[in-house]
């Protein structure tokens, strides 16, 4: 990373950055670069990193994920943009994640729940939230994050 000094590491603080993201892009490429915006949930299972997101039964993201399932991603938390007089000094205050993972699609209902559990969580509460038939319809996908680093560009006094 060029800017050291924005890169954040921790697992810890990466996750904190990922309550703040709205979307996750997940990028793949098979030959062609393609990219598509998603919902995401993630957990930590043994200090590993887990993101989950939810998708239709098929269509192209289907068709690449189950040919390799390797994916980029990135989020982003835009908190504001900064003007200044000279154009090329304008600069905002953000938070990014970005990595690379494998995904793998989840079966039964009690890992698709987990998953789906994962996505409302962060989206919201959760309780008394019941699937139904959906849970048979939708696929809930699993990403095990293999690299991931985050960069902020928000001074601890403006930090939420």
């Amino acid at each position: 990373m060029r800017r050291q000094d924005r890169e954040v590491s921790d697992l810890t603080a990466i996750c904190r950055i990922l309550d703040h993201c709205n979307v996750m892009r997940l990028a793949f490429s098979d030959p062609d670069p393609y990219i598509i915006p998603v919902n995401f949930g993630y957990s930590l299972v043994k200090n590993v990193l887990h993101l989950y997101f939810h998708s239709a039964g098929e269509g192209r993201k289907i068709d690449l994920l189950r040919k390799s399932g390797l994916v980029a991603f990135e989020m982003d938390h835009i908190v504001s943009i900064r003007s200044n007089p000279v154009p090329c000094r304008w600069s905002s205050l953000y938070e990014s994640v970005c990595g690379l993972g494998t995904a793998a699609e989840m079966h039964g209902s009690t890992e698709k729940e987990f998953g789906l559990d994962c996505i409302m969580n962060r989206l919201g509460s959760i309780d008394g939230l019941s699937y139904g038939e959906a849970l048979d319809k939708v696929l809930v996908w699993d990403i095990e994050v293999k690299e991931i680093v985050g960069k902020s560009n928000i001074p601890d006094k403006d930090r939420f």
